[in-house]
């Protein structure tokens, strides 16, 4: 799959329709937003790391390994906070259920690098941000994505 500007743009919609599928959020961005959500709960993703995938490759392409971030937004200010909590874990757990269901992205890669054999994981963290002053609970998700014949090697 070579990246050409049409296979970018349906590598997205694919890590966007997976996240669209579960309807567990109010706000869908595809960026890392530079304001906060208005709705929440919130998944914004973006793309973090691309680079050649070691061992994947053949002897005429390279693969690669297209890392995306996303982050799953709560109102830190919500109560109860255990209630919190448990959103954010269930909407982790669901996240991480769709993209390892949807382990081609409808064909589109390789594989959803699911126990990171070609480097970080499929996998979820919990944190805390303030973004424009809002203080969020969040979850930080790394959908590493293995691509097939993305850069020719030429003779």
């Amino acid at each position: 799959m070579a990246l050409d500007a049409t296979a970018v743009a349906s590598l997205f919609d694919q890590v966007q329709s997976i996240a669209q599928s579960l309807g567990g959020f109010e706000t869908l961005v595809d960026h890392e937003p530079k304001a906060a959500p208005q709705s929440l709960p919130a998944f914004a993703y973006w793309w973090s790391d691309i680079g050649p995938a070691r061992g994947l490759s053949g002897l005429d392409a390279t693969s690669t390994r297209c890392e995306f971030r996303a982050r799953i937004y709560l109102d830190a200010l919500s109560k109860p906070e255990g209630k919190t909590e448990q959103k954010l874990l269930y909407l982790s757990a669901l996240v991480l259920g769709a993209y390892s269901a949807a382990f081609t992205l409808g064909g589109d890669a390789v594989a959803v690098d699911l126990l990171g054999g070609w480097g970080n994981p499929l996998a979820a963290g919990p944190g805390w941000i303030t973004h424009d002053g809002k203080p969020f609970r969040v979850a930080e998700i790394t959908i590493p994505v293995l691509l097939d014949g993305t850069f020719a090697q030429e003779a």
